[in-house]
């Protein structure tokens, strides 16, 4: 059975996405929720593009809807990269995240680390043409990227003389980081192998990161 193409259905996706999202907007207006601000701007992004990648906002011009799904990408990893920027490279608190002011040291670290992934791809694609001249050869090359990344974060952060909580906020929002960009790679590697399993797989990571993402760090967040 050829399952290509399942992982982004309306269901399966886009469906799930716009549903999680406003539904966390909505618990965001009457419950008052410490990171209520960084979860409604992200929220609101993530909706944003769902909406750009399931086509649900028509864009002509292809070129433009490249760059908007590439720029979605670049805000959805910085929902993460914020984060460790803010408390492992600022020593910043959970509570000062509450204001969502991350001054430019913070804002650098986060912005670098979310392009490092996509500035990396395009410099090994320019040196080694032949090694990613496959579309999903180049998501699997981000997807190993940025989950060595995450991975390194959970290893960094053992030997970090944190406050307790925001270490432990840390490392289990970069657990979940891990795991879908793991299995995103996964599924890839089963894809670019004929496995067409690997469509299905990859339900698993969208949803994490379109769905649970936001609602895991909501929940750490109001535990801590």
């Amino acid at each position: 059975m050829d399952f290509a193409g399942i992982d982004t259905q309306w269901w399966s996706k886009t469906l799930p996405a716009i549903l999680a999202n406003a539904a966390l907007l909505f618990y965001l207006t009457w419950q008052k929720h410490p990171l209520r601000r960084y979860l409604s701007i992200f929220a609101t992004t993530t909706l944003c593009d769902i909406a750009i990648a399931g086509e649900l906002i028509p864009i002509a011009d292809k070129k433009l809807q490249g760059a908007l799904e590439y720029f979605f990408v670049f805000i959805g990893d910085l929902r993460f990269t914020l984060l460790v920027a803010h408390i492992l490279y600022s020593r910043k608190s959970l509570a000062e995240l509450s204001l969502l002011r991350p001054g430019l040291h913070t804002t650098s670290y986060a912005i670098a680390f979310a392009l490092l992934p996509g500035v990396s791809l395009a410099i090994v694609s320019l040196a080694f043409p032949q090694l990613l001249k496959e579309l999903r050869q180049g998501f699997l090359f981000y997807e190993i990227f940025f989950a060595i990344m995450a991975a390194l974060w959970i290893f960094v952060l053992q030997r970090q003389s944190l406050p307790s909580r925001e270490q432990r906020f840390l490392r289990r929002v970069a657990i979940l980081v891990l795991a879908f960009y793991g299995l995103w790679a996964l599924a890839d590697t089963l894809i670019l192998a004929g496995q067409s399993f690997g469509y299905v797989l990859r339900i698993v990571p969208n949803l994490l990161y379109y769905c649970a993402f936001l609602w895991w760090v909501a929940w750490l967040g109001k535990e801590t």
